[in-house]
C-alpha cells in the first residue's frame, strides 16, 4: 500500500494527538516544511529544520527535472543509473538516495539537506517540490507489547 502525502500528515497528526491525549498536553513539535530543490543547484539545499537522533523523517517529492544533453526529463526517482534522483543527508552524515517517497531515521542529528544527483548541473532545468515531515521521537507513545496467538 502506498501512502499519499495527503494521507500521511493526517495519520501523523492523529498519532501525535493520541499521544498528547494520554499526556494531557498538546504535542506541537511536529514539523512540516515545503521546499524546492532546483535541478541546477550543485550545492545542498538546506531545510530550515534540524532533527535529533531517532526522529522519524518523512519525505514526499514531486516535480520534473530535465537533465542536460540527451538524458531527458526525470521525476524524483531519477534514472536507473541514479542520475536525477533526490538525495537527503543530515549534517555532514551519509548521503541517502530517497526518490519520491521515503521514511526513516538518522543516528545523528543536524540540519536536513537535499540535493539532486547529477554530474553536470549547468544544463539542467526544473525543480522538485519536497514536503518534509518530522515526527520527534519524544512525540511517540510508549510501545505496547502485543502477545502473539
Amino acid at each position: 500500500m502506498r501512502l499519499s502525502p495527503r494521507l500521511a500528515l493526517p495519520a501523523i497528526v492523529a498519532l501525535s494527538l493520541s499521544t498528547a491525549a494520554r499526556a494531557d498536553e498538546v504535542c506541537n513539535n511536529i514539523g512540516h516544511q515545503e521546499l524546492e530543490v532546483d535541478g541546477r543547484n550543485d550545492e545542498w539545499t538546506n531545510a530550515e529544520v534540524k532533527v535529533q537522533p531517532g526522529d522519524i523523517v518523512l519525505v514526499f517529492a514531486r516535480g520534473k527535472v530535465k537533465l542536460g544533453g540527451w538524458m531527458g526529463e526525470v521525476g524524483p526517482n531519477g534514472q536507473n543509473n541514479g542520475l536525477g534522483r533526490l538525495h537527503i543527508k543530515v549534517g555532514t552524515g551519509t548521503v541517502v538516495p530517497i526518490g519520491e517517497r521515503w521514511v526513516g531515521t538518522f543516528r545523528e542529528g543536524g540540519t536536513v539537506k537535499f540535493k539532486i544527483h547529477d554530474t553536470n548541473y549547468q544544463d539542467n532545468e526544473g525543480k522538485f517540490l519536497v514536503h518534509l515531515l518530522i515526527l520527534p521521537r519524544s512525540a511517540l507513545p510508549p510501545a505496547v507489547h502485543v502477545d502473539s496467538d
